[in-house]
């Protein structure tokens, strides 16, 4: 409560869906906290090494990856923010739509298309 978060609600509410994310079924500590306060200074507009070192890092993902897809990236990143915005809102898809700054019917959608997606590639 004392903490003077340097973001908006939104931001605040991204983070909580990486912090799901990345400790899932897991107790996320202080320090884990943190480093998402962290990240958020160093991601601001104002801080243009943390593009650079974005794109440093990709960069080397796409070189050590030759069937690199970023179709595939794409809808493996979707997916995830998707469950755990599920996992956030208890299954409540209304919910979880709104954490996730969509329309009810657009997430039904994507879910429906990544389902799909999911099917054709087995």
């Amino acid at each position: 409560m004392l903490y003077a978060f340097p973001g908006n609600v939104r931001e605040l509410r991204n983070i909580v869906i990486r912090l799901t994310a990345k400790h899932a079924g897991n107790v996320v500590s202080a320090g884990d906290l943190a480093a998402e306060f962290d990240t958020l200074n160093e991601s601001s507009p104002a801080s243009p090494t943390s593009h650079s070192d974005l794109v440093s890092t990709l960069s080397q993902e796409i070189q050590e990856n030759p069937g690199f897809s970023l179709d595939t990236s794409l809808r493996r990143w979707e997916q995830a923010y998707i469950e755990a915005a599920q996992r956030i809102a208890h299954g409540n898809i209304s919910q979880a739509a709104r954490i996730l700054g969509l329309n009810r019917t657009t997430l039904y959608n994507r879910m429906e298309a990544l389902s799909r997606n999911s099917a054709e590639t087995q």
